[in-house]
Protein backbone atom coordinates (compact mmCIF):
# COMPACT_ATOMS: atom_id res chain seq x y z
CA UNK A 1 0.00 0.00 0.00
CA UNK A 2 1.20 3.63 -0.88
CA UNK A 3 0.66 5.92 1.72
CA UNK A 4 1.00 10.19 1.22
CA UNK A 5 2.45 12.52 3.12
CA UNK A 6 -0.21 14.65 4.26
CA UNK A 7 2.79 17.67 3.74
CA UNK A 8 2.60 16.81 0.28
CA UNK A 9 2.05 20.99 -1.12
CA UNK A 10 -0.29 21.51 -3.93
CA UNK A 11 0.35 24.63 -6.27
CA UNK A 12 -2.88 27.14 -6.26
CA UNK A 13 -3.27 29.66 -8.80
CA UNK A 14 -5.93 32.63 -7.66
CA UNK A 15 -9.20 32.88 -9.90
CA UNK A 16 -8.94 36.74 -9.27
CA UNK A 17 -5.45 37.14 -10.15
CA UNK A 18 -3.40 34.51 -11.46
CA UNK A 19 -0.78 34.56 -8.34
CA UNK A 20 0.53 30.77 -7.93
CA UNK A 21 0.59 29.54 -3.88
CA UNK A 22 1.84 26.35 -2.60
CA UNK A 23 -0.35 24.84 0.15
CA UNK A 24 0.02 21.65 1.77
CA UNK A 25 -2.83 19.19 2.17
CA UNK A 26 -2.72 19.23 6.29
CA UNK A 27 -3.16 23.04 6.16
CA UNK A 28 -5.94 23.20 3.72
CA UNK A 29 -7.96 20.17 5.30
CA UNK A 30 -7.39 22.07 8.02
CA UNK A 31 -8.05 25.62 7.71
CA UNK A 32 -9.99 25.02 3.72
CA UNK A 33 -8.70 28.78 3.70
CA UNK A 34 -6.12 31.22 2.82
CA UNK A 35 -5.14 34.76 1.32
CA UNK A 36 -4.03 35.61 -1.68
CA UNK A 37 -0.33 36.62 -1.27
CA UNK A 38 -0.81 38.81 -4.80
CA UNK A 39 -4.15 40.48 -4.53
CA UNK A 40 -5.11 40.03 -0.90
CA UNK A 41 -7.99 37.97 -1.70
CA UNK A 42 -9.27 35.18 0.61
CA UNK A 43 -9.71 31.50 -1.13
CA UNK A 44 -11.49 29.39 -0.30
CA UNK A 45 -11.07 25.28 -0.90
CA UNK A 46 -14.81 23.88 -1.54
CA UNK A 47 -15.91 20.47 0.28
CA UNK A 48 -16.48 18.89 -3.79
CA UNK A 49 -12.40 19.67 -4.12
CA UNK A 50 -11.45 18.16 -1.29
CA UNK A 51 -13.83 14.58 -3.18
CA UNK A 52 -12.14 15.45 -7.02
CA UNK A 53 -8.59 15.45 -4.81
CA UNK A 54 -9.19 12.25 -3.09
CA UNK A 55 -10.49 10.36 -5.74
CA UNK A 56 -7.20 11.63 -7.94
CA UNK A 57 -5.03 10.60 -5.15
CA UNK A 58 -6.54 7.26 -4.80
CA UNK A 59 -5.76 6.39 -8.43
CA UNK A 60 -2.17 8.03 -7.96
CA UNK A 61 -1.55 5.43 -4.63
CA UNK A 62 -2.90 2.77 -6.81
CA UNK A 63 -0.95 3.05 -9.96
CA UNK A 64 2.00 4.19 -7.82
CA UNK A 65 1.50 0.54 -5.99
CA UNK A 66 2.23 -1.55 -9.54
CA UNK A 67 5.19 0.03 -9.58
CA UNK A 68 8.02 -2.53 -9.43
CA UNK A 69 11.16 -1.57 -7.97
CA UNK A 70 14.34 -3.71 -8.58
CA UNK A 71 16.77 -3.06 -5.44
CA UNK A 72 20.47 -4.66 -5.64
CA UNK A 73 23.07 -5.12 -3.19
CA UNK A 74 26.05 -3.22 -3.50
CA UNK A 75 29.33 -4.85 -3.19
Amino acid sequence: MVSLPQSIKLEIACPECGHKAYQSLVRLRRYKHFRCMGCGQTLLMRADGFAKLDAALAVFAKEAESVQFIIETVR
